[in-house]
């Protein structure tokens, strides 16, 4: 019978990587290729210029404008877009069975609401902790214990 491949992403807003778990003798093993780094920019270099200004809706007044949205947050939203569609086709390409996401809480709102219909129906457990400062030694016990593999 053919081992069930696992692969488990972790991920926080500045870094991901993804392992694979063949059985639980196996343990887990990073795939090349497979570690991306956000561009983490600090608020304070996006939004290096000054808001716009505007008139006030009465009189002659002028104001500054506030942004619409917080950079950082859409940075994290974009990053958490590009492993989703990393997930995606690598399961057409069915080179995994299942998935485990193993994120900080933000980070796995995020993920999830990216992730396509078809790769959520391969998502086999979702951790809500961040372990991208694991040492790799330790990984596989943390992992199994935390339900991404069996």
């Amino acid at each position: 019978m053919k081992p069930t491949r696992t692969w488990i992403l972790m991920a926080n807003a500045g870094q991901a990587r993804i392992y694979l778990n063949e059985g639980v003798k196996d343990g887990v093993h990073e795939i090349d290729g497979m570690s991306f780094e956000n561009e983490h920019l600090p608020a304070r270099e996006i939004m290096a210029d000054k808001p716009g200004r505007a008139f006030d809706s009465v009189g002659g007044g002028r104001h500054a404008m506030e942004y619409a949205s917080d950079p950082a947050e859409h940075a994290e939203e974009k990053f958490a877009g590009h492993l989703s569609a990393v997930l995606d086709k690598a399961l057409t390409q069915q080179r995994y069975d299942r998935l485990s996401i193993a994120a900080g809480p933000s980070m796995l709102a995020r993920l999830r609401s990216a992730l396509t219909p078809a790769t959520r129906d391969r998502l086999h457990a979702e951790i809500n902790k961040d372990y991208t400062k694991t040492p790799v030694r330790d990984l596989a016990d943390v992992l199994r214990r935390a339900g991404a593999f069996q």
